[in-house]
């Protein structure tokens, strides 16, 4: 199965960078750095996110060499090769298109202004895709679709949605009802329509391909069809060109997706929310709502050979959802830094979420039930497992340069939701409110300065700290929770009372006063005398009566 990566990465092999500058279109519009051809060499760190075939679904059988395109489980072309391994690739659909007990696109609303209005489906794009195999337990290939803007009333502008899903491989011998989702990657991208001579993305013979222009080959004479770089969809005739959000400030995308998606979420987004909703025995509904993230991406090239090369060999971690090890692709970075003028080469507003996160070894971050968190980020490169618990703090890290393309500050932003089961977990916590603290650290052991938000709310933990500059701060989260003070209650106080025998006095019933003891009572009163004395202070003089006078504090007794 070909990989997907979250950062594409194109290594330094040598040469002096030549970065482009403000007035460069590489800058100045929102499309992907494109790579030059010839021979320059270069750096480019930037998200695939809805790059290469990867964006479009695809059923396949790998020979051991190449991948060879199905269009289901009786393609003559993928008979033959029976043994091999049978991979998928698969767009969600709209749920309108498709089995409601299928993963796919439930719906999108949009916020501007305070005001959320629900987007209308426009289509689904023309695009590889094949038939469900019910029999075989096959489920419909989808494709990418669009969607309104409900705060404008251009008909050119709207929104693509591209989410895909990952299968586990099988082997012919295998029952298809045995595939499994290993994970799934969201996309929600503005854009403008443009007409123009374009072609639907498909798989077609490369001699009938149009000026050659094709990528990701097969076997054979097999290839895709390559769209051009600034077209985030190709319809024939349109093309969807990327924009800004503009005054969009929050995106809500509801997606069917089977219950056995579990763990850990990462994201390009800001201030997000999430809510998990069963829907029947294997579905649930997940809603995630938040801003796009300006996300700071970077590249350079040059003919001119004379900077040092630098390995990356290791840069792989393998699987169906990877990416390059964050230290590496840190390492890039400050090797570079310098010839970069620390200045990253686009910001692009991104809204995207993945699933695509490494293991965890602690056993209160991971779950098979539930989703445990979600972390995003505006930077270049993020630590791409879930957040390390050490020490008493939940630790991520980042990397990406100094400034933005103008000059100015790239400040970071950075949202931890945390499941609050999980929280308590860590930290054996009670049901009692949590308390959290953000820390940033910088690689030379400073703390920065940043804006935090801390709050708890329908069963989730949210945390936010955003202002802070880069190189390569690590965001250190620290939960504290107060003791419970004990109030005991009546039975307690009894209780704690020692077991001590009381015997109770008789009562004596008084009898009536006679006149001769009322005299008796009077005389002894009258014998008892008050006796008064004189106290002196300076020129002060004070006579204190009483039964046993005494001066006041800084009188003496005047004697007689």
């Amino acid at each position: 199965m070909k990989k997907f990566f979250l950062l594409s990465i194109t290594l330094i092999l040598t040469g002096l960078l030549v970065t482009p500058t403000a007035a460069d279109s590489v800058i100045t519009d929102l499309t992907w750095p494109e790579m030059p051809g010839g021979s320059s060499t270069g750096l480019s760190v930037v998200e695939s996110i809805d790059g290469g075939a990867q964006r479009y679904s695809h059923l396949y059988v790998w020979d051991g060499v190449k991948e060879i395109p199905c269009d289901g489980f009786k393609d003559a072309l993928c008979m033959v090769h029976d043994e091999a391994k049978w991979g998928l690739v698969r767009v969600l659909p709209v749920c309108l298109e498709t089995n409601s007990q299928d993963e796919c696109i439930e719906g999108l609303s949009v916020t501007s202004g305070g005001v959320t209005k629900e987007s209308t489906l426009i289509k689904s794009v023309p695009g590889p895709s094949w038939a469900a195999d019910d029999l075989n337990g096959l489920i419909s290939g989808g494709t990418e679709s669009l969607w309104s803007n409900p705060f404008s009333s251009d008909s050119n502008v709207g929104f693509q949605i591209n989410s895909r899903s990952y299968y586990s491989n099988q082997t012919k011998k295998l029952d298809r009802q045995l595939w499994k989702m290993t994970s799934f990657t969201t996309v929600v991208n503005p854009y403008r329509s443009e007409v123009g001579a374009f072609l639907p993305v498909q798989i077609m013979k490369k001699s009938a391909i149009p000026g050659g222009n094709y990528s990701g080959e097969f076997i054979g004479d097999w290839a895709w069809i390559s769209p051009p770089s600034k077209c985030l969809w190709v319809d024939a005739g349109s093309c969807g060109i990327r924009t800004g959000f503009g005054d969009v400030t929050s995106i809500s995308l509801r997606i069917h997706l089977s219950n056995d998606q579990t763990g850990w979420l990462a994201g390009r987004l800001v201030d997000p929310t999430i809510t998990v909703v069963p829907l029947n025995a294997k579905e649930n509904l997940l809603t995630i709502s938040a801003a796009p993230a300006e996300t700071a991406y970077v590249q350079a090239w040059t003919e001119s050979p004379t900077l040092p090369m630098i390995s990356f060999a290791s840069a792989h971690q393998g699987g169906e959802f990877t990416s390059w090890k964050f230290d590496v692709v840190s390492e890039f970075l400050n090797t570079y830094r310098e010839f970069l003028k620390d200045k990253v080469s686009k910001i692009i507003p991104t809204w995207s979420v993945t699933n695509g996160f490494g293991a965890t070894s602690n056993s209160c971050l991971k779950s098979t039930e539930n989703f445990i968190g979600l972390v995003t980020t505006n930077a270049t490169t993020f630590q791409s497992v879930a957040p390390i618990f050490s020490d008493g703090t939940l630790n991520y890290s980042v990397a990406s340069l100094h400034f933005k393309p103008d000059g100015s500050l790239n400040k970071g932003t950075y949202d931890l939701l945390l499941n609050s089961k999980a929280a308590r977990c860590l930290y054996n916590f009670t049901d009692a409110p949590i308390q959290a603290s953000v820390s940033i650290t910088s690689n030379n052991g400073e703390q920065e300065i940043a804006t935090t938000v801390i709050s708890e709310k329908n069963g989730w933990l949210h945390l936010s700290a955003k202002g802070f500059s880069y190189s390569n701060p690590t965001l250190k989260v620290k939960l504290s929770q107060a003791k419970a003070i004990a109030t005991p209650n009546p039975t307690q106080a009894v209780t704690a009372v020692p077991n001590v025998s009381i015997t109770p006095e008789p009562v004596v019933t008084p009898k009536p006063v006679s006149s001769q003891s009322s005299s008796a009572i009077s005389s002894a009163s009258s014998s008892i005398k008050k006796v008064t004395i004189t106290c002196v202070k300076g020129s002060l003089v004070k006579k204190i009566t009483s039964l046993k006078p005494k001066c006041p504090k800084g009188y003496k007794k005047k004697s007689n």
